[in-house]
């Protein structure tokens, strides 16, 4: 199945319970400028549990699907975003939420291969609390598994950060991220 066609399948499979057109939570969002809505699929993570899993467990914010191509990434790209607007941030609560998100991603693409996948925490303050956050999530062996590829970090970007730009940031950092089926 080409990229093109599971992206069809995903958006006509689940557009009347899970897909939004947006990648905004409360006081956090992400820019989409620069994205062809026809080559994503957004899916509202909540939205998505309470229609085909377990209520009562935690999810990332958006589970966002794209073709992109730029850089060093090319492909169907699979991210998972956590948005936090507020001042607080509860790490231990963040990082099931992104886990959880990815295996409804898993699960989403069944078999199909990605290009690269990333989990993604954006909120507000990044920048400038960066250095506190990297070594907390260092520290609490937050990495997030997807299949059988090498669990990766959680990125850190602020709210309001590009999508285009952190797709070719991330596919700089990890150029050869690719998942098989």
């Amino acid at each position: 199945m080409t990229a093109a066609s599971l992206l069809e399948s995903l958006r006509k499979a689940h557009q009347d319970c899970c897909l939004t057109d947006n990648c905004a939570d409360q006081n956090c969002q992400v820019d989409l400028s620069g994205m062809e809505s026809d080559s994503m699929a957004i899916f509202h993570g909540e939205n998505h549990r309470d229609s085909h899993g377990d209520s009562s467990s935690k999810i990332a914010d958006r589970l966002v699907f794209t073709i992109y191509k730029g850089g060093a990434l090319s492909g169907l790209v699979a991210a998972v975003i956590e948005l936090k607007g507020g001042m607080s941030l509860h790490l231990s609560d963040t990082i099931e939420q992104i886990r959880m998100g990815m295996k409804a991603v898993e699960v989403l693409l069944e078999e199909s291969s990605v290009a690269a996948w990333y989990p993604v925490l954006m909120f507000s303050g990044a920048g400038k609390r960066r250095p506190q956050y990297v070594r907390k999530i260092n520290l609490q062996s937050s990495r997030i598994a997807f299949r059988h590829d090498t669990p990766k970090t959680i990125f850190l970007k602020d709210c309001g950060s590009k999508l285009t730009d952190t797709l070719e940031e991330l596919g700089n950092r990890y150029p050869s991220n690719l998942s098989s089926a």
